[in-house]
C-alpha cells in the first residue's frame, strides 16, 4: 500500500505540473496578475523535518488552481515557470526534497515519497490561497487504479470463482468507459462548447456596448472537471444495467419496455449535470441513449449465455 500511494502521489505532482495544457483554449482571454515571488518556505513533514519551497504567485485576493513541483535539483531552475503560470493565475510550488538529505546525512530517492509527497500535498492544499480542486481532481483519477484494485482484492476473496470470473470483466470495462467519457468530454464537446460561448462576443462602438469573455483558469477548471465527472459516471450505464442483468435483477425485455422512460431520464439528467444549452445537453444525452441500447444487447447476451448454460447442465442430468 505504501508503493501504491507513493506511486499515486508523484502521478499527482505531474499531474498538477502538466495542468497548464487543459486551458489552451482561453489563452486569449486569460487575465494576466502580478507575481509575488517566496522564497524558502517553510513545509513541515509528519516526522518533523522540514522542507523548503519557493512559491510564485498572483499578486490578488482569491484562492487559485496550484501546479506543484516536488525535485531534487535546484528550485531556481523552475523561476522562469514559475512567473509566467503565476501570471496566468496559477500557483505555483517548487519544492526542494534535499532536505531529506540534510537532515539524515544520506538520500535515497524513494525513501519517505510516499509520507512526504501526502504531506506536501496536504500543506499545499491548505495554503490560504489554493483552491486545492486541481489536486483532488488529479489524485482521485491517477489513484482509481489502485483504490479500485484494493476494493477487488478485498472482496474477491469472498466470491465464488464462477463469481469472481462474470464481475471481473465489469471491473475491467468501468475505468474504460470513465476514459471514454472524459475524452469525449475533451476532445470533441468541448471545443464545439467553447466556441459556442465565445460566439457571443460583440465588439463595441459607435454607441453600441461591446461584449467581451473574460474567462478565469479557476472557472474554466471548474467547468473542465465537472463535465469529465459528470460524462465519466453516466458512462458506466453499462457496467450497472450489466451487473444487474448478471444476477437477474433485470432483463432485457424489461429494458426494451422501460426505453420511452429511459429517454426521458436521460435528457433530465444530461440538462442537470452540464450547462444550459442544448448542444451541452445533447453531447450527453444522444451518448446515454446509445448507451442503453448497447447495456439492452449486453443484458440479453448474458440471459442467452445463461441459458445455454442451463440447457447444457439439464442434458447432463
Amino acid at each position: 500500500m505504501r508503493l501504491q500511494t507513493g506511486a499515486s502521489i508523484r502521478g499527482l505532482a505531474i499531474f498538477l505540473v502538466l495542468a497548464a495544457s487543459l486551458v489552451p483554449s482561453v489563452r486569449a482571454q486569460r487575465q494576466h496578475y502580478e507575481v509575488v515571488a517566496e522564497r524558502g518556505v517553510p513545509a513541515k513533514m509528519r516526522d518533523g523535518v522540514v522542507l523548503r519551497a519557493d512559491i510564485y504567485r498572483p499578486k490578488a485576493e482569491g484562492k487559485f488552481p496550484v501546479l506543484l513541483q516536488r525535485t531534487p535539483y535546484d528550485k531556481r531552475g523552475g523561476v522562469d515557470f514559475g512567473y509566467r503560470a503565476a501570471a496566468l493565475g496559477y500557483v505555483v510550488i517548487i519544492q526542494d526534497v534535499r532536505g531529506r538529505y540534510t537532515s539524515e546525512g544520506e538520500w535515497y530517492p524513494f525513501k519517505h515519497e510516499s509520507d512526504d509527497g501526502y504531506d506536501t500535498v496536504e500543506w499545499a492544499a491548505a495554503l490560504p490561497y489554493s483552491d486545492g480542486k486541481v489536486g483532488m481532481f488529479g489524485g482521485l483519477c491517477l489513484a482509481f487504479p489502485f483504490i479500485a484494485s484494493q476494493l477487488w482484492l478485498f472482496v474477491a476473496p469472498g466470491l465464488y470463482r464462477n463469481e469472481r470470473k462474470a464481475i471481473l470483466p465489469f471491473l475491467l470495462a468501468s475505468p474504460v468507459l470513465f476514459v471514454l467519457g472524459g475524452s469525449f468530454v475533451y476532445y470533441v464537446m468541448l471545443p464545439v462548447a467553447i466556441k459556442f460561448f465565445t460566439s457571443f462576443q460583440t465588439p463595441g462602438g459607435h454607441g453600441m456596448i461591446g461584449i467581451q469573455l473574460l474567462a478565469k483558469v479557476s472557472d474554466y477548471l471548474d467547468f473542465v472537471m465537472t463535465l469529465i465527472i459528470a460524462f465519466g459516471l453516466t458512462f458506466q450505464m453499462p457496467v450497472l444495467l450489466g451487473l444487474l442483468g448478471r444476477v437477474g435483477i433485470i432483463s432485457a425485455k424489461q429494458l426494451r419496455s422501460l426505453r420511452r422512460y429511459a429517454i426521458v431520464g436521460i435528457f433530465a439528467v444530461a440538462a442537470v449535470a452540464t450547462p444550459p444549452d442544448v448542444f451541452s445537453q445533447l453531447s450527453l444525452a444522444l451518448p446515454l441513449l446509445l448507451l442503453y441500447e448497447i447495456s439492452i444487447l449486453l443484458v440479453w447476451m448474458i440471459e442467452k449465455k445463461r441459458a445455454e448454460e442451463e440447457a447444457a447442465d439439464a442434458s447432463d442430468e
